[in-house]
């Protein structure tokens, strides 16, 4: 079972299982089985259930091309992502292979009806497509330093341990631009004024680690306090005690209270 983000739903099970003895690892994921499989299972246990599904009809076509759009949309959101990971460089490679996409489908119905030529037409079209995607390997990824925002310390093992001896209060962020809770958090508690002024009041130092491209490093601290995703939020009070893990959904309040 795997999804690219584990929160907020399925994060705190699964950090649980990942720990746990065999037994309840075990009970964990047969839970989270029987979970996904209920529905299959209501109507082959109980078949009058299946009365209350819809007829199958010229709607479930229709269903299937509105469906498309969302999946659209994800595109344009995991180019985004790339944007960030490679820069503008990554993104005109994609959209020029989108480009191809495109003219290959376009011509793959045009051609239904026509000869080997323009079948053939259609293969190189596709192999075309193929060009700028192979491309991408060679983009290389921004500086760190250009990625990292102001007033935020870029995640080092060195770094935080030196702050630590220092007596330095430190909040770790680990997050990934591909995480949605990861935004949703910023959104609503990280990016926020009154962070920055609870920072600020505690001489605490925010310090992130991004995860987009995933780094040894990172996962690293992952395994230390066994998250098997992001986000990952930890406090390390200046007293030098040991961190304290904060839930996947964050609010102020929360935040407030660790530090």
């Amino acid at each position: 079972m795997a999804s690219p983000c584990t929160a907020p739903f399925m994060g705190g099970a699964l950090a649980y299982a990942f720990t746990a003895p065999m037994l309840s690892a075990l009970l964990v994921f047969l839970a989270l089985g029987i979970g996904l499989a209920l529905p299959f299972l209501a109507i082959g246990f109980v078949p009058a259930v299946a009365r209350l599904l819809p007829k199958p009809g010229r709607w479930m076509e229709t269903l299937k091309q509105v469906l498309a759009f969302p999946m659209y949309l994800t595109a344009a959101w995991l180019v985004w992502v790339l944007a960030n990971q490679r820069g503008a460089d990554a993104v005109g490679l994609v959209l020029v292979a989108m480009v191809l996409l495109a003219m290959t489908l376009w011509w793959f119905e045009r051609s239904r009806s026509r000869g080997a030529i323009s079948k053939l037409a259609v293969a190189v079209l596709a192999l075309a497509t193929l060009v700028p995607m192979s491309l991408l390997s060679r983009v290389p990824p921004p500086s760190a330093a250009a990625r990292v925002a102001d007033g935020v310390v870029p995640y080092s093992a060195t770094k935080l341990a030196a702050l630590r001896a220092a007596g330095t209060p430190v909040f770790v962020d680990m997050t990934a631009d591909w995480c949605v809770t990861c935004k949703a958090n910023e959104h609503t508690v990280l990016d926020t004024a009154a962070f920055r002024a609870l920072l600020e009041r505690t001489g605490a130092v925010y310090m992130q680690g991004d995860w987009t491209d995933v780094d040894p490093a990172i996962s690293a601290f992952l395994a230390q306090y066994h998250s098997p995703g992001v986000p990952l939020y930890v406090v390390f009070p200046k007293d030098g005690g040991p961190g304290r893990q904060l839930s996947t959904v964050l609010t102020a309040s929360m935040v407030d209270a660790r530090h």
